[in-house]
């Protein structure tokens, strides 16, 4: 429901609750960038980021090495007794020891580093611009000559809240202008139809789709601390599954897939036997045979036997399929992607467009590391 509502570039917040409601889910405007933390020493929570709410917000495109101007600035936002997240190039030497003392004291204006690192050239300027359009701050510039010094509250940017990872931050609820966010995202638009250069047109989508996408907050919440974590976890893996199929599709799950695999090895070695040495063939059945083991695990959870011989036990008392036949009927199945569902103790069509609620997945990216990962071990024994 949540990436339904917020697209595919949108962004997801987990919240614990005391609420004993399970889930609540709100969606708000929000903005993403692939920029983070300068430094672990900003890290305030247990998901190991960084949430600051309704902070003031400076952008800059100064690389800052020196406190001194930013004193001013930072004087006046503690009158306000709100934190100040700073979007900038880069901060470093003494600015960056001072900062990191004051966030780390308490009873001190905490004040937050996040970087454009990830960003270079054009690219960089125009992420800046984009932040500063959306939460409503002066983007203060060496190009216009801009000094940080001469700052004024009303110069800073505002925000509901801001979530800053080492590798990505989520501004929700800007501050900036509607009517001049709106008019930004028009000239991107008309921008498109003049570029040509296919990154350049990729870049600008990006751009367009931020403004476009929201933010949505999961609020979990249980009886007791441990069932709210416990559910965070999941939800938590769950969500890392559906970025990962976002990226390169999925495939049929519960070792569906990987049995598909062996098969069409076995062909291979079929056909290559002859030009095979002994230690190649080898490699080769022993991936085979590794292929069939996430069913075989399956088949053990389940109390369905799975020999090496693949000859299964018939469990009356679960089910009448035995584990031979279970991988027969997967086998022949070929790429149809039918599997046995062992929580319903039937076959079924594991990638089902029609009834995608019936679906068995997992993320092909996933899949592929995993044999990836495992053919490097390997090959170090």
């Amino acid at each position: 429901q949540a990436f339904e509502e917020i697209g595919k570039e949108g962004s997801i917040i987990l919240n614990e609750s005391n609420a004993p409601k399970p889930f609540k889910i709100k969606v708000k405007n929000g903005f993403s960038m692939n920029s983070g933390l300068l430094t672990r020493y900003f890290i305030n929570n247990e998901k190991k980021t960084c949430e600051v709410s309704n902070p003031y917000v400076l952008v800059t495109d100064y690389g800052i090495t020196n406190i001194e101007p930013l004193l001013s600035i930072m004087g006046k936002v503690a009158e306000e007794g709100r934190p100040l997240v700073i979007v900038c190039d880069y901060v470093d030497g003494s600015a960056l020891q001072a900062i990191v003392e004051n966030s780390t004291k308490k009873n001190m204006m905490r004040v937050y580093v996040m970087t454009t690192t990830e960003y270079f050239g054009q690219n960089k300027k125009a992420v800046l611009e984009d932040v500063a359009l959306f939460t409503g701050a002066k983007f203060v510039t060496k190009t216009l000559g801009h000094d940080v010094q001469d700052l004024l509250i009303g110069d800073l940017g505002t925000a509901e809240k801001i979530e800053i990872s080492m590798k990505s931050s989520i501004i929700v609820g800007g501050k900036g202008d509607q009517d001049e966010i709106t008019k930004h995202v028009e000239f991107l638009k008309e921008q498109l139809d003049l570029i040509e250069e296919p990154s350049e047109v990729a870049e600008m989508n990006k751009r367009v789709l931020r403004f476009g996408s929201g933010v949505a907050e999961i609020f979990i919440g249980g009886s007791t601390e441990a069932e709210v974590k416990e559910k965070r976890y999941r939800i938590d893996d769950a969500l890392m599954a559906i970025n990962s199929a976002l990226v390169q599709g999925f495939v049929a799950g519960g070792g569906t897939t990987f049995i598909s695999l062996s098969c069409e090895l076995e062909k291979l070695v079929k056909s290559e036997k002859k030009k095979m040495s002994d230690e190649e063939y080898f490699g080769y059945k022993s991936v085979i045979i590794s292929l069939h083991s996430i069913l075989n695990r399956l088949l053990k959870n389940s109390e369905m036997d799975s020999s090496d011989a693949g000859i299964g036990e018939k469990f009356s008392s679960l089910s009448e399929i035995s584990g031979e036949r279970i991988r027969e009927k997967i086998i022949k199945s070929g790429k149809d992607g039918i599997g046995f569902n062992f929580r319903t103790r039937k076959f079924a069509k594991f990638v089902d467009k029609d009834n995608p609620a019936n679906s068995v997945i997992e993320p092909a990216l996933i899949v592929e590391n995993v044999l990836s990962n495992s053919l490097s071990i390997v090959t170090l024994l």
